[in-house]
């Protein structure tokens, strides 16, 4: 029960959902924001300020910067301030990369797990440098904990291992480690070339085909790359059969880390539907099975969800000299889908536009290179 007065930081979409949810169970006082003025559903809006006798609600999706600025105004996170995530909730945390934010979104549609658990905030691993903030702090008030089973040896830093991260956990704080795929499956994907020096930006489109670069650069057209990839003749048999053993003997290795299991699902469904979309990345069909079995190791109701495209525009096509050493069955007519939550329409791209769009990316990156 609450006692101080109730706050709710943020009058977008998020802080209207909010109200319109608990509106008849709490005693909203009125709504921050540091933009917006005058009233949001009968709620006067209102600037931050200090006060010793309110507790703030952030329904905002910029949680991380404001709970920086509440701080800065002498509040205190979870005692006087909390995201609206976590509300009335036990406190989940989900630790990994962009696979794990996948996984989550699969979680919090799950109205028995959602109703039990809310998952604070916590950044990407890949984002965590960028936040003047201490995690750990954060990592005491956690109820569950679901990483990626990140190694020592990871890019970021020693400091952003599980190992490290598991220490500073409450002892009664249930964890569960899933499969980390991030870099695996480069059987499937012998051409990407994912050194730095192609990103482009803040977010790179595409990875760098390797031999489409050596393909443009000696003078081949995109009809003939475009031959060379769907009808084959790039790679032998052997060197494929090669990687995809090195696969076997990772992912047998690495799966002794980690609670939820996830190799039989790969080798008894590789062949007819496609797990990753790109080397690093699994696809949303892949994402939605891991969070099924999560929710069957956590002992709840498992009820198979519609797939979401969070993953699969990044997804690249896959050589016909690959498909062929592996024996796989499926057929990509259409690659790059993507879409929103809860919409009926997604976007799409055949075989022929992407190998034309990737073309063109890559003569724009070769062509920054040489300036």
């Amino acid at each position: 029960m609450i006692n101080k007065e109730i706050i709710l930081f943020g009058a977008g979409a998020i802080g209207e959902k909010f109200i319109y949810q608990y509106f008849d169970k709490l005693h909203i006082s009125c709504i921050w924001d540091n933009k917006k003025s005058g009233e949001l559903l009968g709620y006067p809006i209102r600037k931050p300020q200090s006060s010793k006798h309110c507790f703030i609600i952030v329904t905002s999706v910029f949680y991380l910067e404001i709970c920086r600025q509440l701080m800065q105004m002498g509040y205190c996170e979870f005692t006087d301030f909390i995201p609206y995530q976590i509300f009335q909730k036990k406190i989940a945390i989900a630790y990994g990369n962009c696979h794990i934010g996948a996984i989550k979104r699969y979680l919090e549609q799950h109205k028995e797990f959602n109703s039990e658990y809310g998952f604070y905030p916590f950044p990407m691993i890949y984002e965590l440098k960028e936040f003047d903030w201490e995690y750990i702090s954060v990592l005491q008030h956690c109820n569950l904990f679901l990483h990626q089973s990140i190694r020592r040896e990871n890019k970021y830093g020693e400091q952003y291992a599980s190992e490290h991260i598991l220490q500073h956990l409450q002892k009664n704080c249930s964890i569960i480690a899933v499969p980390n795929l991030y870099g695996m499956p480069k059987y499937l994907f012998p051409q990407l070339d994912t050194a730095p020096k192609w990103q482009v930006g803040t977010i790179c489109p595409y990875f760098i085909d390797s031999n489409i670069v050596m393909w443009l650069e000696s003078g081949k057209s995109i009809v003939d790359i475009r031959k060379y990839i769907v009808e084959g003749g790039v790679y032998t048999r052997q060197q494929i059969i090669d990687m995809w053993e090195l696969f076997l003997q990772k992912i047998n290795g690495r799966e002794k880390e980690w609670d939820i299991k996830i190799s039989d699902y790969i080798f008894s469904n590789y062949k007819r539907k496609k797990i990753f979309c790109d080397v690093n990345h699994i696809t949303s069909e892949t994402a939605l099975e891991i969070s099924l079995r999560i929710l069957q190791y956590m002992n709840y109701k498992v009820q198979r969800s519609t797939i979401i495209p969070m993953m699969d525009d990044l997804e690249v096509i896959i050589y016909k000299d690959v498909k062929e050493a592996l024996g796989l069955e499926f057929h990509e007519t259409t690659i790059r889908i993507w879409g929103k939550e809860n919409c009926f329409s997604t976007c799409e791209m055949n075989a022929d536009e992407y190998i034309n769009q990737l073309c063109q990316f890559t003569r724009f990156c070769l062509n920054r290179l040489q300036q």
